[in-house]
């Protein structure tokens, strides 16, 4: 959803990265410090649950830390609307 709104605030690609806080950064939002600390952990999470250990995923990626994880998202991603 970052990159689409990069896309539609700059008429151009978004930059090729995982890092949403990065992402968030360029689009015209104030984002508070506790949401680009989210944003931090959300991308640390999920390029970890895809590109990390299989050990990793079974110990870290479970159904209430995803959840916990999800609402949070859909929190951000209200602030793009």
């Amino acid at each position: 959803a970052l990159k689409a709104k990069y896309l539609e605030e700059n008429d151009e690609d978004a930059p090729n990265t995982h890092n949403l806080a990065f992402l968030a950064e360029k689009l015209p939002y104030t984002w508070t410090p506790e949401q680009q600390t989210h944003l931090g952990e959300l991308t640390d999470y999920v390029v970890d649950a895809r590109y990390n250990d299989p050990e990793w995923v079974k110990q870290r990626a479970t159904k209430e830390g995803s959840e916990q994880w999800i609402e949070k998202a859909k929190l951000l991603l209200s602030l793009l609307q």
